[in-house]
């Protein structure tokens, strides 16, 4: 169809005004510059355009000729995007453009990214901060080393220094003279009353004045990152009141090497602890009559290996017929902590107790939390005077709620108690935070297990009478590894108990008011290459520490619990850390009178469920 020129002289007079539309309805076709399937468009629209009767005033006419303009305009709007992405040109999408799935899908990506960027710089710039806090102070103690006195360069020729030690001769000999003339042992000191600051010969980091608050900040944001084998920076101060002490060593001070003092092993106390009586009435009666238990705790990190046979494990752990009760609390037992979210039950391992301990013992109760787990094991011949027997267990781990501050157990304690007559018993087992510099946390995390496993078990007569807390509780040696392996070789095993961070916690420390330990006359227990004595040879070089511990505690009469043996089963390497046992004399509770072993009171069936075992993954707070 062509287009038709109309002659104005032959043309009708125009509409009303009242009918000319705003807006041109036609399109002057000598400008236009489209392609042939447009051109062909617009001539069809123009010629029905031009084909209309001008005279009539039906308002139709006019709202069907902007219709067309309105589809032409959108026609080149459709033709514009596909040119667009034919040519493969990127493009930032639009609101409209959003609502197509691959535009969306297109600014999600773009968004991610630029979040991910923005992450990285912040990461970046916090990490320089942090770099430069570090050469701050390093140049400051730098500084006031300078100061103070000259430093003597000192080339060490034994083979246990491993690099040059910068030192000052006259300081480093009295800090060690002090030392082991007991002036320089732990002790809180008289500041202000706001600080509570505590002193010891190699500086604890938490307790150092000189610590950068943003370093601090800083690790305790990131060691939920590490993994339990990890462990942060060193600390200033430990570093420097290391290289004194290896100084003092260095410059003949002491003698060459020293007497490790001998550990309380079982061995040395057979004669103490005979076997049990071979029938139940005889071990019952045997009871009465001293009005006295044998209390055997053990304490392990299994790091999720399989355990010795229970032949072995009898051994040195569970000697047949010893012993009224036995405690075993295990940490990463059977599973790794990941492991243990979905598969936390103990099963195979309490089987293995089991046998070890022989058909004379009764499971009384287990509890697990995780990868942590704690199992009573009673003679059966006390059976008729057990009582209300209960658990709990109180998850510190990673906060995963929101709204009920859930808190999973990689982390936490399990308490079981139970009356035996009239006396009350409580054994808790716990897994507390690693690393070097969280002594503050591990803190907290005893202080909160202790009270919330009292407030969830608390005895009938109010406080327990006899309380045992035992587990990994990862307290470390403050020092470096350097000066601890120094130490371990010349068996200076005074100076490494002064510099160990739970033994500076017993002392300063509120919440361990009351407990006791006996003898750290073993070895360090972790952490140890795989089958062998050595300890850590890989890049990460973890310090020897003694972070396997079994404390206890007695409310009423001070000469209840007598410690016999303390010690390290070192025959048993499955583990990166050594199983650590204890055996106690255990008093009960109104020896010599008639009912004192007069067993369960009234509705005490209700409570007590022999051999109940009980799992979980979290708590709520």
């Amino acid at each position: 169809m062509e287009i038709q020129d109309i002659d104005p002289s032959s043309s009708p007079s125009p509409p009303s005004k009242s009918n000319i539309p705003t807006s041109k309805p036609f399109v002057d076709k000598t400008n236009l510059k489209t392609s042939p399937k447009a051109s062909s468009y617009i001539k069809q629209s123009l010629s029905s355009a031009n084909s209309l009767n001008l005279d009539s005033n039906k308002e139709t006419d006019w709202k069907v000729a902007i219709e067309q303009a309105k589809a032409y305009k959108s026609f080149k709007k459709q033709q514009s995007l596909k040119s667009k992405e034919r040519q493969g040109k990127e493009h930032t999408p639009n609101t409209k453009a959003k609502k197509d799935d691959e535009s969306l899908q297109k600014y999600r990506e773009w968004k991610e990214q630029q979040k991910k960027k923005t992450l990285e710089t912040a990461i970046a710039v916090k990490k320089q901060k942090l770099k430069k806090d570090r050469e701050e102070e390093a140049t400051a103690v730098a500084s006031t080393l300078e100061k103070a006195e000259t430093p003597t360069k000192v080339d060490p020729v034994d083979p246990l220094f491993d690099k040059e030690i910068s030192f000052s001769t006259s300081a480093s000999a009295h800090f060690l003279t002090a030392m082991m003339n007991g002036e320089a042992a732990i002790s809180p000191i008289k500041t202000e009353e706001a600080s509570g600051a505590v002193t010891s010969p190699v500086k604890s980091p938490k307790q150092s004045a000189k610590v950068s608050p943003d370093l601090l900040e800083a690790n305790a944001e990131n060691e939920e990152q590490f993994s339990d084998d990890e462990d942060s920076d060193e600390d200033n101060d430990v570093v420097e009141s290391s290289n004194a002490l290896l100084a003092s060593i260095h410059d003949g001070s002491v003698e060459d090497k020293q007497a490790w003092p001998e550990a309380l092993t079982d061995n040395l106390v057979d004669d103490v602890i005979g076997a049990l009586p071979e029938e139940d009435p005889d071990v019952l009666q045997a009871v009465k009559d001293s009005g006295k238990v044998l209390v055997r705790v053990i304490t392990w990190n299994q790091q999720a290996k399989k355990p010795p046979s229970a032949e072995d494990m009898r051994k040195s752990l569970f000697r047949e017929n010893k012993y009224h009760i036995i405690v075993v609390g295990t940490e990463e037992c059977e599973n790794s902590i990941a492991k243990s979210i979905v598969v936390h039950s103990k099963k195979n391992w309490e089987e293995a107790v089991v046998e070890a301990c022989g058909d004379k013992y009764i499971k009384l109760r287990s509890h697990t939390l995780q990868a942590t787990h704690n199992m009573v094991m009673v003679h059966r011949a006390l059976l008729p005077l057990l009582s209300q027997t209960n658990s709990v267990a109180i998850a510190t781990g990673h906060n995963v709620g929101v709204i009920s501050k859930q808190q999973l157990g990689n982390k936490g304690g399990i308490g079981i108690s139970f009356c035996l007559g009239k006396t009350s018993f409580l054994f808790i087992n716990a897994h507390l935070a690693a690393h070097q510099n969280a002594t503050e946390k591990r803190n907290t995390e005893f202080e909160r297990i202790s009270r919330e496993v009292v407030e969830g078990l608390k005895p009938d007569g109010g406080d327990f009478d006899c309380i045992f807390w035992a587990g990994d509780m990862n307290y470390r040696i403050n020092g470096t590894r350097q000066v601890v392996d120094v130490l371990l070789a010349k068996e200076m095993h005074e100076v490494m108990v002064h510099n160990d961070q739970l033994s500076v916690a017993m002392q300063t420390n509120p919440a361990f008011e009351g407990f006791a330990e006996g003898p750290l006359n073993f070895k360090p227990t972790y952490k140890f290459d795989k089958g062998t004595d050595t300890y850590d040879s890989s890049k990460k070089k973890r310090i020897p520490s003694w972070t396997d511990r079994i404390l206890w505690k007695q409310t009423a009469d001070p000469d209840a619990i007598k410690v016999l043996s303390y010690a390290s089963a070192n025959d048993i390497k499955t583990s990166d850390h050594r199983p650590v046992y204890g055996t106690f004399d255990c008093k009960l509770k109104g020896a010599g009178e008639n009912d004192f072993l007069a067993g369960r009171g009234a509705g005490a069936e209700e409570d007590h469920e022999i051999g109940l075992a009980k799992s979980q993954v979290c708590s709520l707070m």
